[in-house]
């Protein structure tokens, strides 16, 4: 997989690339970033505000053919070596397609996956980060699973597994 870098700059590693496949679009990069580093917890925020989506590439070229009439290059064999978050890439279809939840998110999904269960006010985050909905939606949506919740917040006798499979569910 190539690096990710932010802006170009290997030495603002922020995350990493876990696939990528070309298809007749172009490059799709599917990537996680490490919100353990601040650099990314604000690239994360800035992608996630929409103030910037732009991806760039590095690479080194190994094929290469020349039109002399119209002295035109076209690349036919290159090493992909990096792929970076940038403020404004070179190709303006090069952007990040969405983004997804944050520490939040995976911190409460991992407590559900352990069969633990979540408090009303984690599942409305839970549903709100993950899934895009509104406050209102997601209070909804936690009301409807956790019907019957006690006064601390803590759903009634439900299954935490229930609560994986209602995530699960929503994703389609």
């Amino acid at each position: 997989m190539p690096k990710m870098f932010w802006q170009h700059d290997p030495n603002q590693p922020i995350g990493k690339w876990i696939a990528a496949a070309e298809d007749e679009k172009g490059l799709l990069v599917s990537g996680q970033l490490n919100l353990g580093v601040q650099r990314a917890r604000e690239a994360y925020e800035l992608l996630k505000a929409g103030d910037i989506d732009g991806l760039s590439i590095g690479y080194r070229i190994r094929g290469y053919e020349v039109d002399e009439d119209s002295d035109v290059w076209t690349l036919t064999k290159l090493d992909l070596r990096e792929v970076s978050i940038v403020s404004i890439g070179a190709n303006e279809h090069a952007t990040v397609a969405s983004v997804k939840s944050g520490r939040r998110a995976l911190e409460l999904a991992d407590k559900l996956k352990a069969g633990e269960r979540l408090t009303a006010r984690e599942f409305e985050d839970l549903l709100k980060g993950s899934f895009g909905l509104s406050k209102a939606q997601a209070e909804r949506a936690a009301h409807l699973h956790l019907k019957g919740s006690t006064p601390d917040g803590r759903g009634d006798p439900g299954d935490a597994a229930d609560g994986l499979a209602f995530l699960q569910a929503l994703a389609g």
